[in-house]
């Protein structure tokens, strides 16, 4: 079983490749703002080692009488994707690529013997790269297009060592173009890979590949392409995604909170570059708060909240600061009165079994970070600690199982600083879920706007230290 980790500079030169330049698939920030939180492999990517590595196994030229693949789970950059061939009856194959023993690429395909297709449609060059097309829900509807062959022999021989010399370069070259066409055509900007079938069949003297929209359900963004390939025909599923999501500006959050609120205090919120760290951040300085953001990814996301406070007449600064470091380094940080910890990898939910790998993963940021930073800021006098907390402890969603129980296990660390530490105050409001990047997905949430329920739990906060 052969095993292979994508990295960043693989998925560069894959984009070199196809023309696919989707930042999700390249900008660390900006993928960490879509619902993976994270760069993910592009689907044909992964699909084309799959077939070089089955190749590998092959001295004759083979081409596609079919193909069938569902992108079923994203693969990460530098996570371990492990090949699986099912099944090789006759010319029929089925793959499945895995993951931590879970498949995130299904795919079954038919070959034939002999290439058979002229290959003079195809251009040795690389496709143009061109910043990827916003669609939105109307636009989407009419797309339709071409879009050219490329397949550039001297890279493909250095990604794909066995595609390129065994495989039908017209085909190489148009799988590359159904990548280049939902990533930067349709859906484009905020697309999803999901489902691609081809046929092999006769397409006359076509030389590019024609694409069309022939359905679009609203509901779930989903749209169906029908693809005209030479030699190959079928349909793509594709999902247009949600954008990242937009908090409520710092005026519109200073017309929540009434002017000096939370006057007096040094507030440090730990991930309030976005999210719900962003949106606490802005009320906190609404209310006459000092605020000091701390970002370990996203420096320019984290200076355009604290720009945005300080032109609104708010307090506001921003520090570096990962919190899975043993020892932060607080040199140069004013010394805290309140901690607001909003840091969080990303929220992924798993399958029918228990992860220990996704539960740690948890953990490192919702107990062992926490820890670090709270007693490395105890020594510098903080007192006050807001630790957000999760509705999912009472209602335990059987595929959000690791994420609740590292929350608690957050809890129940609060509970035991309150023994260590009398003279501080622990506060772990149960939030309910709500409008975020984290929180993004294919259905919206029922709380679209943050900003009333935060400032709840910030006015609960404050009274609950009163009250001691």
């Amino acid at each position: 079983m052969q095993h292979r980790i994508f990295t960043l500079a693989d998925q560069i030169a894959f984009a070199e490749l196809s023309g696919d330049n989707n930042p999700l698939h390249l900008d660390p920030v900006v993928a960490r703002r879509t619902l993976f939180g994270q760069p993910i492999v592009h689907g044909v990517h992964s699909l084309m080692w799959a077939l070089d590595q089955w190749l590998a196994g092959h001295s004759e030229s083979v081409r596609l009488q079919h193909l069938q693949v569902a992108f079923s789970k994203p693969i990460g950059l530098d996570q371990e994707v492990r090949f699986n061939l099912v099944s090789a009856a006759k010319n029929r194959v089925r793959i499945n690529l895995l993951k931590q023993d879970e498949i995130v690429v299904r795919m079954m395909f038919e070959w034939s013997v002999g290439w058979s297709i002229p290959v003079e449609a195809v251009s040795p060059t690389a496709p143009k790269q061109s910043p990827p097309d916003f669609l939105n829900r109307e636009t989407i509807q009419s797309c339709t297009g071409f879009l050219d062959l490329h397949w550039q022999p001297e890279l493909a021989r250095r990604l794909f060592p066995n595609l390129s010399q065994r495989f039908c370069p017209v085909q190489s070259a148009s799988l590359l173009g159904m990548t280049r066409l939902v990533g930067v055509k349709c859906p484009g900007l905020h697309s999803i890979f999901s489902e691609l079938k081809l046929t092999a069949g006769n397409t006359g003297d076509l030389e590019k590949i024609r694409y069309a929209v022939s359905e679009y359900d609203e509901r779930y963004g989903l749209a169906l392409l029908a693809v005209v390939a030479p030699g190959l025909n079928g349909n793509i599923k594709a999902f247009l995604r949600p954008q990242p999501q937009v908090q409520s500006s710092f005026l519109d959050q200073k017309k929540l909170v009434q002017a000096g609120t939370f006057a007096g205090q040094r507030a440090l919120i730990v991930g309030g570059s976005r999210g719900l760290g962003e949106v606490a951040a802005k009320l906190l300085a609404a209310g006459g708060a000092q605020v000091q953001l701390t970002y370990h990814v996203g420096k320019t996301e984290a200076q355009m909240v604290v720009d945005e406070i300080l032109a609104g007449g708010g307090l506001a600064s921003l520090c570096e600061l990962d919190v899975l470091r043993p020892q932060p380094d607080w040199s140069g940080l004013a010394a805290p009165t309140h901690l607001y910890y909003f840091a969080s990898p990303l929220i992924s939910a798993s399958d029918k079994k228990f992860s220990a790998v996704l539960f740690n993963s948890f953990c490192n940021y919702f107990v062992n970070g926490f820890a670090g930073v709270v007693e490395s800021l105890q020594r510098l006098g903080l007192r006050h600690v807001f630790y957000p907390s999760t509705v999912f402890l009472d209602e335990m969603p059987g595929n959000f199982v690791e994420y609740a129980l590292a929350k608690r296990a957050g809890e129940t660390l609060c509970q035991a600083f309150r023994q260590k530490y009398p003279g501080m105050v622990f506060y772990c409001p149960r939030l309910p879920k709500m409008a975020t990047d984290q929180t993004a997905s294919l259905h919206p949430v029922q709380n679209p706007d943050p900003a009333p329920i935060i400032l709840d739990a910030l006015l609960n906060f404050k009274n609950s230290i009163g009250a001691e």
